[in-house]
Order: C-alpha cells, then structure tokens, then sequence
C-alpha cells in the first residue's frame, strides 16, 4: 500500500468518527474525557493529521457507537 493509499483511508477513517461524533451531537472534548484521549488528539484525528493506534481507534469507535469492523 502506498503513502497515498495510506492517506486516503486515514481521510475516510477521520470524516466517518467526525460525522458520528456530530451527528451525536458531541463536542471533540466530550469525545475526548470519554476516551481518555486529548482534546488534540481527537482534532488532529479529524483533519487527518494523526494516525490513531487501534486502541485509540476502538476507544473512540466504542465511545460513538460505531461498529468499527464495517
């Protein structure tokens, strides 16, 4: 997979939790203390500026009710 393919998902990964975490209407804060996360982690997570780990990734998918295998 190349760096490009990379930064495709990571894109599609970001717009998925963000629009989930909207549509909940939760701020990237709540998202966060619920994690455990940073409030910048979870806003660098949405611009696509950070990869999340899979713990990472489970957490905020686990937060927002997202089934994170689909």
């Amino acid at each position: 997979m190349t760096e490009a393919q990379l930064n495709k998902e990571r894109s599609k990964i970001a717009k998925r939790l963000k629009k989930a975490r909207q549509g909940l209407g939760m701020s990237q804060k709540e998202v966060a203390d619920i994690c455990g996360l940073t409030v910048g982690t979870i806003n660098r997570m949405e611009n696509g500026k950070f990869w999340l780990v899979m713990r990472q990734y489970v957490l905020i998918c686990q937060c927002l009710g997202i089934d994170y295998l689909k």
